[in-house]
């Protein structure tokens, strides 16, 4: 079993059991990836296949601003509701 400081960070950001909601989510959860990649608690080949789904969720959410997204008898709504910044948010640097 790894230890708690083997555990990759993206983990705890990325809610493995509860799944990414919104766009912030996914862009903290992918700044983590990154600092475990380059501290080499996650391979290669794993931070592909998470780059690979992150950006097949953002290319369903702009498919979703598109087109829409219910389906026929479908009442839920947008898989993935974009961060929209507050006027001034430093932390994203606008």
């Amino acid at each position: 079993m790894a230890s708690m400081e083997d555990t990759p960070k993206c983990v705890t950001v990325f809610d493995v059991d509860g799944g990414i909601v919104n766009s912030r989510q996914l862009m903290r959860g992918l700044s983590a990836l990154a600092g475990d990649l380059a501290a080499g608690r996650v391979t290669n080949g794993r931070a592909n296949a998470i780059c690979n789904v992150a950006g097949k969720m953002l290319t369903t959410v702009k498919l979703e601003q598109q087109y829409g997204h219910k389906a026929a008898g479908d009442a839920a709504g947008p898989m993935l509701m974009l961060f929209q910044p507050e006027a001034g948010a430093a932390e994203l640097g606008g």
